[in-house]
């Protein structure tokens, strides 16, 4: 299934209020939510900024197709 950025942001912002986290504001950058997001989902070792802004669109689609509802 492919998911459109918008659709994958409002997903992961559903799954981040259903695990008691805070939404990510609508406002940061596709790169600035992607960092954010890999806070809340990846090891402290790999939790520095996304380079580019494809990268983190693939890792915001990758996360909201990982979650399972």
């Amino acid at each position: 299934m492919r998911m459109n950025n918008m659709s994958a942001r409002l997903k992961v912002n559903s799954w981040l209020a259903k695990t008691g986290r805070r939404p990510l504001p609508a406002h940061l950058s596709y790169e600035q939510f992607a960092t954010e997001l890999r806070k809340h989902t990846a090891q402290k070792s790999i939790q520095v900024p996304f380079a580019s802004r494809a990268d983190a669109v693939a890792y915001i689609r990758y996360i909201a197709l990982s979650i399972i509802e």
